[in-house]
């Protein structure tokens, strides 16, 4: 079996502009590092691999939308009393992630994705964080030229399980536009065939031929 990430020629060279490196957002709860996407598409609490670009690519002409694995932490502990009975109630439950999309020239409507996902107090989790729905964001994104870089700010909102809410801070992810430059994937080896696409086709990823 052969495991590789396909990136166009193009997208891997513009791939390097920005970090997309993980911040603290001085609360609770913290967006982390961007995962790199493994054979099966399933995840644990943390990144096996993490993606080391940092910048993620899509062809919105492929697909509508770009969802990316990363690795999400809560920093309360847990507050679990076994003598007194008291449960834990410093889980983190998001609700939704927020976006907006800084684009020099254009002006980008924002945009939400509602998803429930549990993290743990003093643990983490990774999500598969939809960073561009579908919607009139996917749309004038669509219309930009390929080589576009958009900075996606991540936003999380949710609650702990004690009824406070949270909202993290804003945290920027570099994407490169290549919209109607995907082709497909091919394998290096002639021989073998693309098994399987995590998260996506049409975007970063990681293909399986065999």
């Amino acid at each position: 079996m052969t495991r590789k990430t396909f990136l166009a020629a193009l997208a891997l060279a513009l791939a390097m502009v920005g970090t997309g490196c993980a911040r603290s957002n001085q609360a609770s709860v913290e967006i982390g590092a961007l995962c790199y996407p493994t054979d099966d598409c399933t995840f644990s609490s943390t990144c096996s691999e993490v993606l080391l670009t940092g910048t993620l690519w899509v062809d919105l002409a492929a697909t509508p939308v770009l969802v990316f694995p990363i690795q999400i932490s809560n920093q309360r502990a847990d507050n679990a009393d076994v003598e007194s009975g008291r449960v834990n109630t410093n889980n983190a439950v998001i609700n939704r992630f927020e976006m907006t999309y800084q684009v020099s020239g254009s002006a980008i409507p924002a945009a939400v994705s509602t998803q429930t996902i549990i993290v743990p107090a003093a643990g983490s989790t990774v999500a598969g964080v939809t960073l561009i729905p579908v919607g009139a964001a996917s749309d004038a994104l669509a219309a930009l030229p390929a080589g576009t870089v958009v900075s996606v700010q991540l936003k999380v909102h949710g609650s702990y399980q004690d009824g406070s809410e949270f909202e993290t801070g804003e945290h920027p992810i570099p994407v490169t536009l290549q919209n109607g430059l995907f082709t497909g994937y091919a394998c290096a080896d002639p021989e073998q065939t693309v098994k399987s696409v995590c998260p996506n086709a049409g975007q970063t990823a990681n293909v399986v031929c065999e």
